[in-house]
């Protein structure tokens, strides 16, 4: 399901970050498993640049941090499922939700014998045994948490800049920022004149990113300050 986030996503985005509304950005990606969050997060900032650069601010360094794609969200697990025979049952069991749920090892279930779980019957979870439960816990903690746990946000030389990931809601969070870096009135300035004079209106906006309008912005600021010379 990974994808890139259009312009359409990243002006609501950042105009929930603005407000600090943390539910609706999480609402957001709700239908999203955390492999694919990632994934979208660094597809987004390098589908048209090769580096990203990244605003610093601490008390050994202020400036801007210049990441490639080698050195941004590294070590990302494969997105797949685990199959587990546990107390007789065929357990499949997937990576969890972006949206960190109150028990993310029931998350992490995604078939019982033949029955995929969803929400309708998600009460079939209810009749795991407990002993079953600990042991689908012990492998979650172990063979899928222990790998998220292993990403690296900023994998730098300098070891005052590198960064790496843990998986709670704070650091799924702060990803969101990389993407969403830019100020919301910007946005708003791009989609005016996009829709004013561009004539693209919010479906196209829908399926372009944002580094793509900047483009496109430039392109026709461009063409407009020639034709006033």
């Amino acid at each position: 399901m990974s994808s890139l986030l259009t312009f359409n996503d990243i002006e609501y985005l950042t105009s929930q970050i603005d407000v600090n509304n943390i539910d609706n950005v999480f609402k957001f990606f709700k239908g999203y498993n955390i492999i694919d969050y990632i994934e979208t997060i660094k597809n987004t900032i390098y589908s048209n640049n090769e580096n990203f650069t990244f605003p610093i601010n601490t008390k050994k360094f202020k400036g801007d941090l210049i990441l490639s794609k080698d050195e941004f969200l590294v070590n990302i697990p494969q997105n797949r499922l685990f199959t587990k025979n546990i107390d007789g049952f065929k357990i499949v069991i997937k990576y969890p939700s972006a949206v960190i749920s109150t028990d993310h090892t029931l998350d992490c279930i995604h078939k019982i014998n033949d029955t995929i779980i969803t929400e309708e019957n998600s009460n079939i979870l209810n009749s795991i045994r407990v002993s079953s439960y600990k042991k689908i816990k012990r492998f979650v903690h172990s063979d899928i948490i222990s790998r998220l746990n292993k990403i690296v946000i900023r994998d730098t030389k300098n070891l005052d800049f590198r960064e790496t990931f843990v998986y709670n809601s704070t650091n799924i969070y702060k990803l969101i920022f990389y993407a969403c870096c830019y100020n919301i009135n910007y946005l708003r300035k791009i989609r005016l004149i996009l829709s004013k004079e561009g004539n693209m209106g919010y479906d196209t906006l829908g399926n372009i990113t944002v580094e793509q309008s900047i483009c496109y912005y430039k392109l026709l600021k461009e063409l407009y300050d020639k034709s006033d010379e």
